[in-house]
């Protein structure tokens, strides 16, 4: 295990921060004492280290997303809805979720929809202006507007109107149904009185304004006071905030960069939390060892993702052409896979194996887990299938095909942090067992990113996949990348089932939470029947905290969603 020698030197000396090791630490104590005790009256500083710098809140330059930092907009912003740990949205600056139920949910009969959204009264943006539907009015206008260069969320182009009756309710009118109204796309707030100018003077630089940046105002928990590039970022309570007063006096989020000095930086005391996917899951997993009884903590958090192979569907350009393309040895090649001892050799026992696009602690889950194929190591049943399709060993133990054809098969990936190049390596063992000859292939830095050349390739790619996309638009015919889109769309393998599709349309426009349980239990009985990709385990980011520290679970996408509540002893 390489974890690199900073960290090799702090270990080798049982986690003493010494001055040799660490010369940059302010303390030679046991990391676990972290930074010196609050004393009594003393404010309450949390100190977050992450890798990279805040990206733009709300809107980012160049299209590059309407997100921006989820971390510091946890912080500092607010949302009618929040993503929770378990996969769920509730209710923020909203009163109360959408619901057919109470009526603010309405499918009317031709197909369009009318939402209504209440928000609390008492809330303010941090410069002390309140916070009204006028502002998210004036969001949803700039999150919708095509001048403006920036990635538009789904459903928002089916927004028809959107009104403020009064300033605590909201009413938007859908063109068609639109399943995800109740995550309030397009709806991120914006500061309509410190904007509107800039808008309507010259919308398509609105993104380059300070104010998503250096000058920012939220309506969060804490208030942003000061950003150096390149450094951090500081923030302090907003005794206005509408939830009450929040524990702590001043957060500060450090930018690390090289993530070799992560965990070194926490060992030495300079931060008390780690959250970055920039983490190394070996070195995590060395800590939480040696922090066992330390009162310290080394956490897994679930990122959204499944580590996974898009796999290649196209006659014209799968080899062999019987070889992926064909049901049987898709199921064959995956019954080849030890995927539990892949996964505990490639995540350190801190993921667990991605059965299905669904993971238990999900709300869904209890409804589904009986219901789809699994595919548990057994290479007898994978070489049955293989006969089956038409593959049998040669006289040199590697499959051939019914024409002559060796069934050898390229496998591909790019060298990432994730470390899809080690994960072919293993994969490409496990199926030369079973008769395949299989060549490893690592794209080149020039072409990553080349949504043509990863679409053309004639093996699976290693591929990280959001875990609802996989059944939304990675895997619906509509959604097939090729020259008419200029390779643009997610479904990059083009796989196409006229079943699946049907489903797939079928719980865009479905609400009531039975019916969607249902489709989905077909959906996975279809898709994991198929196998249109190849699931090997779920991505999770090391949490990693000094002890003393009172936090949540990480949503997906490293979402500080409940940071209110954050606290330290």
């Amino acid at each position: 295990m390489k974890i690199g020698h900073a960290l090799l030197c702090i270990l080798s000396v049982g986690l003493v921060a010494s001055t040799a090791c660490a010369p940059q630490a302010r303390s030679t104590e046991p990391a676990g004492a972290g930074v010196a005790p609050d004393q009594p009256g003393a404010p309450k500083v949390l100190t977050i280290g992450v890798q990279r710098e805040h990206t733009p809140f709300v809107l980012s330059p160049g299209g590059s997303g309407p997100g921006g930092s989820v971390v510091g907009r946890g912080i500092a912003h607010g949302e009618l809805v929040v993503p929770t740990d378990g996969g769920n949205y509730q209710p923020q600056l909203a009163v109360e979720q959408l619901s057919v139920e109470r009526g603010t949910w309405v499918i009317n009969p031709d197909g369009s929809m009318d939402t209504t959204w209440r928000i609390h009264p008492n809330i303010k943006w941090h410069d002390g202006t309140p916070f009204t539907t006028a502002d998210l009015v004036f969001s949803a206008k700039v999150q919708s507007d095509k001048n403006i260069p920036t990635r538009r969320e789904p459903g928002v182009e089916l927004m028809q109107s959107v009104t403020a009756p009064d300033p605590h309710t909201l009413r938007i009118h859908w063109s068609a149904t639109f399943v995800d109204a109740d995550r309030a796309a397009g709806m991120i707030p914006m500061a309509k009185h410190l904007l509107e100018e800039s808008y309507l003077s010259n919308p398509e630089d609105l993104p380059n304004h300070p104010y998503f940046t250096t000058q920012f105002v939220g309506v969060g928990p804490y208030r942003m006071v000061k950003w150096e590039l390149g450094s951090h970022v500081e923030y302090t309570r907003f005794d206005g905030y509408f939830q009450g007063r929040p524990p702590l006096d001043k957060v500060i989020v450090r930018f690390l960069g090289d993530k070799n000095t992560m965990i070194p930086n926490i060992l030495a005391g300079e931060v008390e939390l780690l959250v970055s996917t920039g983490v190394d899951l070996g070195a995590a997993a060395e800590i939480k060892r040696r922090w066992e009884g330390t009162g310290n903590q080394v956490r897994s958090d679930f990122s959204g993702g499944i580590e996974q192979f898009s796999l290649q569907h196209r006659l014209d350009y799968a080899r062999p052409v019987n070889g992926v393309p064909n049901r049987l040895v898709r199921q064959a090649l995956m019954y080849a896979l030890d995927r539990q001892a892949m996964t505990e050799v490639m995540t350190e026992g801190l993921a667990p194996v991605a059965e299905a696009w669904f993971r238990p602690g999900q709300a869904i889950w209890p409804e589904v887990e009986t219901v789809f194929p699994r595919y548990p190591y057994n290479t007898s049943r994978a070489q049955q299938l293989l006969t089956e399709a038409g593959w049998v060993r040669g006289p040199d133990g590697v499959l051939v095909g019914s024409n002559g054809e060796r069934f050898e098969q390229s496998i591909w990936s790019q060298v990432s942090t994730m470390g899809g190049d080690r994960l072919i390596n293993i994969v490409a063992d496990y199926w030369k067992a079973v008769g395949v000859q299989p060549s490893i292939e690592i794209i080149p830095i020039g072409r990553q990113g080349d949504r043509e050349f990863e679409g053309t390739l004639p093996g699976p790619r290693v591929s990280g996949a959001n875990a609802e996309n996989l059944y939304i638009n990675r895997l619906n015919t509509r959604y097939i990348a090729g020259p008419a889109n200029r390779w643009a769309e997610k479904n990059v393998g083009g796989y196409s089932n006229p079943r699946f599709d049907v489903l797939s349309d079928r719980l865009q426009t479905a609400i009531d939470p039975k019916e969607r349980t249902a489709i989905h239990i077909e959906l996975l009985k279809e898709g994991m029947t198929e196998v249109p990709n190849m699931l090997f385990y779920w991505q999770v980011v090391p949490t990693i905290m000094l002890k003393g520290l009172k936090t949540h679970s990480i949503a997906p996408n490293l979402e500080t969603w409940d940071f209110f509540y954050w606290d330290k002893e």
